[in-house]
């Protein structure tokens, strides 16, 4: 068995590197055919390590570290907290590399997402994550998480999209950017297109579904007063879940368009003004109702929260939405009240979903998806100058960007 000496490194700047290793110098030890050990494995094995299960550099230091791996082998050798985070660097632009190599060579466009945050210490960042088909599989590929230096305009982060599409390489292939509905996102989209002129704006802009949807089951839980907070006492399990949705809600961003219609102004509780027997009466009538919100909204929430649906779910999911609300509205057995706000929440919906029309995107993903294609917007009793714009979008695309791919 050949075990590779790691006790006195000979890892030698220039000659051997952490890209391209080569083998240490090796004690031969008549055993196995095994060979194992060697220094740039030990270095990319701490690396790997490290990252993997978001270590901090300083564990290599740790003196219970050192201890597991020297045991056995006392005279192990272990890189030094610099070695580490020089080897962490170069695997971060190596793997960087092999990113934008695979994007570049990419026969087709490319769509992407975003979300931001801002830290406790109020550095404002945004992730960058890139979206396409890989040998039959659907791949997201981390691209950054870029420090915003302005806080989350528009503006800011229109000039991080194109920095990174930049450095990529990939500037003249991007299809589509998936967001929230917040209005920066909008600012975002308007000025990107500016700077590239790939990217069409609102024709290239796919709505968060998750999001849209949130923001229609907001309106109708806030009518139950099932709000983000309240106790959990006395709860049963769906005010529980229609809580939780509430939730949801508050963690994401409050900019959404006409901050949620003007947050229905001019109305108020009317169970501020109903007795304690009243109130009961009307616990009782809109229980059947959160029934239906958590069937509708809460497994609607829990599917495109998995790793399933793609764009071409998005289109039948809110149809099936629109019609359950739609049913629903004109139930005369159903309280006044409820019926109102089934029809805010359903006016919220439409409104999202109308920009679909200005999206080529999520024509094309229907079409070309085997258990829809153009007979679904039939079934739908579409008109037919939408369905010959649907064909349309397809044709379009196909002779633009992947005509020239076709051998």
């Amino acid at each position: 068995m050949k075990i590779f000496d790691l006790r006195a490194p000979s890892y030698m700047p220039g000659v051997n590197n952490f890209i391209s290793p080569q083998s240490a110098a090796a004690l031969t030890i008549p055993a196995s055919r095994t060979e194992i050990l060697t220094l740039d494995w030990n270095k990319a094995e701490v690396v790997r390590w490290l990252s993997e299960s978001f270590r901090p550099y300083e564990t290599i230091k740790d003196r219970g570290f050192l201890c597991l791996m020297k045991t056995g082998c006392p005279e192990l050798w272990v890189p030094s907290l610099k070695t580490a985070g020089r080897d962490m660097i170069n695997a971060h632009i190596e793997s960087r590399n092999r990113v934008a190599r695979l994007l570049i060579s990419y026969a087709g466009r490319i769509s992407f997402s975003s979300d931001t945050w801002t830290s406790p210490n109020h550095r404002s960042y945004m992730a960058i994550l890139a979206h396409l088909e890989h040998e039959g599989h659907p791949l997201v590929l981390p691209l950054d998480l870029a420090e915003v230096p302005f806080s989350h305009t528009g503006a800011a982060l229109s000039e991080v999209m194109q920095r990174t599409v930049l450095d990529f390489g990939i500037a003249t292939k991007v299809l589509t950017f998936t967001g929230d509905n917040a209005t920066n996102n909008d600012t975002l989209c308007t000025e990107w297109s500016k700077r590239n002129p790939e990217f069409l704006g609102d024709e290239s802009r796919i709505r968060c579904i998750l999001h849209t949807e949130s923001l229609a089951a907001h309106i109708i839980i806030k009518q139950f007063d099932v709000l983000p907070g309240s106790s959990a006492i006395d709860m049963d399990d769906t005010e529980k879940v229609l809580r939780e949705l509430a939730e949801d809600e508050d963690e994401s961003d409050n900019n959404s368009e006409d901050e949620l219609a003007d947050d229905a102004e001019g109305s108020f509780d009317e169970r501020a003004m109903m007795s304690v027997g009243e109130r009961r009466q009307h616990e009782a009538d809109v229980r059947p109702m959160k029934m239906v919100l958590v069937k509708v909204f809460y497994d609607a929430t829990q599917y495109f929260s998995s790793a399933a649906p793609n764009l071409a779910q998005v289109i039948p999911a809110m149809d099936l939405i629109d019609e359950h609300l739609n049913d629903n509205i004109f139930k005369p057995d159903l309280h006044p009240a409820i019926r109102i706000v089934l029809t805010m929440a359903k006016w919220l919906l439409n409104r999202y979903y109308s920009h679909t029309d200005v999206t080529p995107a999520y024509h094309i993903a229907m079409v070309l998806h085997p258990c829809h294609k153009l007979g679904y917007f039939a079934d739908w009793n579409w008109e037919p100058k939408w369905i010959r714009n649907a064909r349309l979008s397809v044709y379009n695309e196909f002779t633009t960007h992947y005509l020239k791919y076709v051998t």
